[in-house]
């Protein structure tokens, strides 16, 4: 895996051809270190995209990393899907490279909590807005 080491070669490697994964992270961002394993053993499983990451100091302004973990995939040229956000890596391979948010949504768990101020057990969905509507 590649780590780029300046703002050109970034811009360089989101005009590319071929498919690339690139993997935009800070030094000392805890979800970022959790990330390095699956994006490394990604790698591995997935052949034919060229892998690289990206520390936050190389990042030009007009890329538009909008948090840390970043994952973008671009084919053509263009940047077809981004990712962001700590996840295993059966998620981020899914939202990557196919199923996208439908394959996101069995990654998360659904717990039944008690909701205090309306005396009622409410269900949530963590990282993901409810898609049910509340009865009162």
């Amino acid at each position: 895996m590649k780590e780029l080491k300046s703002p050109q070669e970034v811009k360089d490697i989101l005009t590319s051809k071929e498919p690339v994964a690139i993997f935009f992270y800070m030094e000392t961002c805890g979800h970022c270190k959790v990330m390095h394993e699956p994006w490394a053993k990604l790698e591995k499983e997935k052949g034919g995209v060229k892998f690289v990451k990206v520390e936050s100091e190389h990042i030009p302004s007009d890329v538009g990393v909008g948090g840390f973990p970043e994952f973008k995939l671009v084919k053509d040229g263009k940047i077809q899907k981004t990712v962001s956000g700590e996840m295993d890596g059966g998620a981020l391979k899914s939202a990557l490279f196919g199923g996208g948010r439908r394959s996101l949504r069995k990654t998360h768990r659904i717990r039944n909590t008690f909701h205090r101020s309306s005396r009622r057990s409410v269900r949530l969905r963590s990282k993901l807005p409810s898609t049910r509507k509340s009865r009162r």
